[in-house]
């Protein structure tokens, strides 16, 4: 959400500060590139997770067990997260309101522990599926859906009430000169997360409750799972066939727990360091590859829980494909048909 003003207000620092123009330019590049990449990670990311809510919602398997749900409710999120929010920050980011800015910031952090309670929770239907297989194949009430996103969304909400009392609107005043040599000033109103108590314990709050804790949960069940499917291949309570297919499953929920750490731990960290003080030199390149990391958890969340399942991708290519094939053909057809030469009466 700061990129764009990070980014903005290094490139004006580097040009004043640097006394030989092929330093500027080379700094200037380097944003560039920065930004070409953020925008195709944003880009890639948002056709992934558009493609799983349209695939879970046409074939209607969103409703078949709660793990279709909770991939649905993962895609939407970091659709609601990576695009949505965005679009609300840069209308109102500038109008400094105080209710605005409270809301903001609620909603954006709140948005993002909502990735991470999803995540949880697939930890968890994962676990559940083991211990009782039977049972994951009933059907469940709409009432259970709502239950489960009531859940994920007040934690996340509890999680992110602190920045509320942290926040603040900051006043400052930008001139800029016109084609006629006048300078006009403007005053505009900012909203700010100052490095005082109050913002440092929110952030120490939100990282243990919304990234230390689940992190930790997701790690110690999917141990529990690899453990207890290790035992049950032992005793010969399950075929090896079966084993096999869950242990590989297994390794793409150890490859999603090391995701979701290395994608968004580097935020959390430099924010941490950022908020109490301890910046390096090299923060604004630490910064870029923080928010790098972070954007790709959305293009990578998808590919782990939906494309490297051949059932999804048996669903993907019965409704995207076919859909984009009968469009095709439409046009075709009517294209023949408008150059179809008519009997002369």
């Amino acid at each position: 959400m700061e990129v764009n003003t990070t980014v903005e207000s290094w490139c004006y620092t580097s040009d004043k500060n640097s006394s030989s123009p092929i330093v500027s330019f080379d700094r200037k590049d380097y944003v560039y590139l920065f930004e070409v990449a953020y925008y195709g990670l944003l880009s890639c990311g948002a056709i992934l997770n558009i493609m799983v809510v349209f695939v879970m919602v046409r074939s209607g398997k969103i409703r078949q067990n709660i793990s279709s749900f909770l991939i649905f409710h993962l895609s939407f999120t970091h659709l609601l997260f990576h695009l949505t929010v965005p679009i609300f920050w840069n209308i109102l980011f500038s109008k400094g309101d105080s209710s605005s800015c409270k809301a903001l910031v609620l909603i954006d952090h709140a948005c993002a522990a909502a990735i991470f309670n999803s995540l949880v929770a697939i930890a968890w239907d994962r676990h559940r599926n083991i211990l009782r297989p039977f049972d994951s194949l009933a059907p469940r009430h709409l009432k259970t859906y709502f239950k489960l996103v009531a859940v994920i969304w007040i934690y996340a909400f509890i999680t992110s009430a602190p920045f509320i009392y942290s926040v603040r609107t900051d006043t400052e005043v930008i001139c800029s000169k016109e084609n006629n040599a006048t300078e006009t000033c403007k005053e505009y109103n900012f909203c700010n997360l100052p490095s005082d108590w109050k913002t440092q314990l929110s952030k120490t709050i939100f990282f243990m409750l919304a990234f230390v804790i689940p992190l930790m949960y997701m790690f110690l069940i999917y141990t529990k799972i690899a453990v207890c499917l290790w035992k049950r291949s032992k005793n010969g309570t399950i075929h090896g066939a079966v084993a096999k297919c869950k242990v590989k499953s297994t390794r793409l929920m150890v490859i999603a727990v090391l995701g979701f750490g290395l994608c968004w731990g580097p935020t959390f960290w430099v924010d941490l360091l950022n908020i109490y003080g301890a910046r390096s030199k090299n923060n604004f390149a630490l910064q870029i590859w923080c928010y790098l990391a972070q954007i790709s958890s959305s293009c990578l969340n998808p590919a782990i829980y939906a494309f490297f399942s051949p059932e999804f991708r048996k669903l993907v290519s019965k409704f995207c494909c076919c859909c984009c094939t009968r469009r095709c053909f439409s046009r075709y057809r009517c294209h023949s048909h408008e150059n179809q030469v008519q009997p002369a009466i």
